[in-house]
């Protein structure tokens, strides 16, 4: 794991990420790689392509999820995610992605507890959201396509 981050409590949230030093717009933060494939989407899976669910490695298996994310996510050569932060973090800031970025739909639970200024109060995956939302998504470069079923 990088030196960057550590492994910690959230409020109200289990473990998270969070930065040890200030990190910049557009940095890799993490490299996540699979552990295990998965038959079928769960609770702590993530969607790698149309029926492929897999679980990560650490720290990527500790990112909540935020309506307001530090980070976005982008495929790597690893069969998992890059993730790559979306502005300037302090020391501190907790490493967050949309969950609805990676799965088409959610599983396990609904509710949100981001807290976040634009909390949508509820988790859905990418399948139940409008395509205003899909395209704010795309824009705010948090997903790499529109396009997807």
């Amino acid at each position: 794991m990088s030196k960057k981050l550590e492994v910690r409590k959230s409020t109200g949230k289990g473990f998270g990420v969070f930065c040890t030093s200030d990190i910049k717009i557009g940095e890799v933060v993490i490299v996540s790689k699979p552990v295990m494939e998965l038959p079928n989407r769960t609770a702590y899976s993530v969607q790698v392509d149309w029926n492929k669910h897999i679980l990560t490695d650490k720290p990527a298996y500790f990112v909540n999820h935020s309506c307001d994310p530090t980070a976005g996510v982008k495929p790597n050569n690893y069969g998992s995610y890059d993730f790559v932060t979306r502005k300037n973090l302090l020391a501190g800031s907790e490493i967050t992605v949309c969950y609805s970025t990676t799965e088409y739909e959610i599983v396990g639970f609904s509710k949100c507890f981001c807290g976040s200024r634009n909390c949508l109060k509820k988790i859905t995956g990418w399948k139940k959201l409008s395509s205003i939302k899909k395209e704010n998504l795309y824009r705010r470069r948090l997903c790499r396509s529109v396009s997807a079923k």
